[in-house]
């Protein structure tokens, strides 16, 4: 993710938001494996950000 598309993102959605939906799109993109360990570092620093928001997507009901 680009870091201006990721600053117009956070303008009219929570970074927690940002993080479920860039995850939902890696594993339907088929780059997370079911399984796979998903580490909140790497998901933080991958996504360039801390890793404050990556616990409350697992924590948060997905639809």
């Amino acid at each position: 993710m680009n870091p201006t598309h990721s600053i117009k993102m956070l303008l009219t959605k929570s970074l927690t938001t940002v993080v479920h939906q860039e995850l939902a799109c890696q594993i339907i993109a088929g780059n997370v494996l079911p399984g796979e360990a998903m580490l909140e570092v790497a998901i933080a620093s991958d996504l360039g950000i801390s890793r404050g928001p990556v616990p409350d997507v697992a924590d948060k009901p997905h639809q």
